[in-house]
């Protein structure tokens, strides 16, 4: 005669759910089980909903099944946030089974909170199954939901949650083309660069889609197949900010400065007020050899921040590091003073401390006029480059050397 046979069986003849409902924690886990199956023949909801949370995770999983064949929605979604992941499995299994619409929230729930790569899997594999095909809704719910999982970087479903997206509403355009954005935005560029070429499938004449392949193509370290992309998006948005930035971005990747300069030129044209696109002109001019033209555009720049409604500090940084520069590269005196102006307008940045620092260094040692400007220019960052300083020691350099 089993061990646990007289003792569960009478009480399931009696109706002694409380007296099941003790057994849930008896030392021997076969009577912990048999107990569980008691309360399901008897339908006791509350006894196997106990039963879901104890430590047991088959006295769990066992409960759980028994409250999917009562339908007990409720039950099975608080299961879901069982501490057993064996449990929170056996729910999402039951709640795939009964197909209730009602289960559709939840799960999209425990897909993109629950830590466990396979219960994530299982959850998606449910809530693909239940095929809602032309639901513009859930096509939202699933890219929200990619989008969350990037975040966390899983990688793997989100990008799944993304497809079943697209195979809701394969012609939603903007749909298409904020997945690429966000794919792009987390550093998927590989997978952003196919929806950035099924948005340009769809609509030839969109700068957006250009302006996005290019940039994911520059990525991949593309470059040439970037500039034919980015030209492309200029072209048919000549104003747009993004697209301008990236082309330049571009020019000065390959080393392309001439053209680079006569993009930054035409930026201007169509804003005059653009600091970002004059800061890049003087760069463009400084590394062409234009020297005092680099240093008038950069002149120009500043004057406009300080006219501006609000100053940019990380622009007016960037201005005062560019002059600071082109004192380096002209041999005229001021450089330090620039690069202290930098840093006093955006004292975060760590970068004007290393070039504040490196330029200290190397006016020490003598070799801030030796070589062409372009071979100071490329010493001075080179060591700022490589320099662990921070504001502290900056500082004390200057102050040991009287400077």
């Amino acid at each position: 005669m089993p061990l646990f046979g007289p003792n569960v069986k009478k009480m399931k003849e009696k109706g002694d759910t409380q007296g099941l409902i003790r057994e849930l924690v008896n030392k021997n886990p076969e009577i912990r089980v048999e107990a569980v199956k008691a309360l399901s023949e008897l339908e006791h909801v509350e006894g196997l909903s106990e039963a879901t949370r104890n430590d047991d995770p088959k006295v769990g999983i066992e409960a759980t099944r028994s409250l999917a064949k009562l339908k007990q929605m409720e039950e099975l979604f608080a299961a879901l946030k069982n501490k057993h992941p064996e449990v929170r499995i056996t729910a999402i299994e039951a709640l795939n089974n009964l197909k209730d619409s009602k289960s559709v929230e939840p799960l999209f729930e425990i897909l993109t909170t629950d830590a466990n790569e396979t219960v994530q899997q299982k959850a998606f594999e449910a809530l693909s199954s239940f095929g809602v095909k032309e639901d513009g809704e859930i096509a939202e719910i699933w890219t929200s939901t990619a989008v969350k999982l990037l975040q966390k970087r899983n990688f793997e479903i989100a990008l799944k949650c993304f497809e079943e997206a697209v195979a809701i509403e394969p012609g939603n355009k903007e749909m298409i083309g904020s997945i690429g954005s966000a794919l792009s935005e987390h550093g998927r560029h590989q997978d952003a660069l196919k929806y950035a070429e099924k948005f340009i499938q769809m609509d030839t004449q969109n700068a957006w889609g250009w302006n996005l392949k290019g940039f994911c193509l520059v990525k991949l370290g593309k470059q040439e197949e970037a500039l034919i992309c980015c030209k492309k998006a200029v072209e048919i948005d000549p104003k747009w900010e993004s697209a301008r930035n990236n082309l330049a971005g571009i020019y000065y990747i390959n080393g392309d400065y001439e053209e680079l300069a006569l993009h930054s030129e035409e930026t201007l044209r169509f804003n005059p007020e653009d600091i970002k696109a004059r800061l890049m002109l003087s760069e463009a001019l400084a590394l062409s050899n234009r020297l005092a033209e680099a240093e008038a555009e950069a002149r120009k720049a500043l004057e406009a921040t300080y006219q501006a409604e609000s100053t940019d500090a990380e622009s007016l940084s960037m201005i005062y590091q560019q002059l600071g520069i082109l004192c380096v590269m002209r041999g005229h005196e001021g450089a330090l003073e620039h690069f202290e102006n930098a840093i006093k307008a955006n004292q975060r940045d760590e970068w004007m401390y290393k070039i504040a620092d490196a330029y200290l260094m190397l006016n020490v040692i003598g070799s801030l006029t030796e070589g062409t400007p372009q071979e100071r220019r490329a010493r001075l960052l080179g060591l700022a480059a490589k320099r662990g300083r921070t504001y502290g020691s900056y500082v004390q350099w200057k102050l040991e050397n009287e400077l």
